[in-house]
């Protein structure tokens, strides 16, 4: 931690996000999210979801969802699958402040697995039961129109 605790003071954005998991972690999160929020600032797509699940949960903040939506947005626009999960749950649970929506919630968990590194084997996987959920639930052509959107859509370069 020594070694990213002085990196992080350095600029670096990755260090700064690993200071953030590290304190995060430890349940110190409070002192975490401005840690994440640094590294968010450059653009680092793990740091921007992560105090995005802080306000989600209202962990060492007020919850608020839709500070979180923002995030998790801002966080998939810069291709981080596990926010395009976290917006795909929202969408179904219903948490900005509509009813549950699963078209959309289709729609970003079909991203998500799309963007999903072969190392994210978890999150393949949940992306992959709700896939498989959505196609028993969904016609055939509602799945035809929620990978339309899924496919039609790429995070910012």
């Amino acid at each position: 931690m020594r070694w990213y605790q002085a990196a992080a003071e350095q600029g670096h954005a990755e260090a700064q996000n690993s200071v953030g998991s590290g304190l995060q972690a430890a349940k110190k999160f409070a002192e975490a999210r401005p840690r994440y929020e640094k590294a968010a600032a450059q653009n680092h797509a793990p740091a921007t979801n992560n105090p995005a699940y802080l306000h989600d949960l209202g962990l060492g903040v007020a919850q608020d969802r839709q500070k979180a939506f923002a995030l998790y947005t801002r966080a998939a626009d810069l291709g981080w699958a596990e926010a395009m999960w976290n917006l795909a749950n929202m969408y179904g649970a219903g948490q900005l402040g509509q009813p549950p929506d699963p078209q959309m919630a289709c729609v970003w968990t079909l991203r998500a697995a799309k963007h999903a590194r072969p190392q994210e084997r978890q999150l393949l996987t949940y992306t992959g039961r709700a896939t498989a959920m959505l196609e028993r639930r969904f016609t055939s052509e509602q799945m035809k129109t929620c990978r339309d959107q899924a496919l039609a859509w790429a995070p910012s370069p």
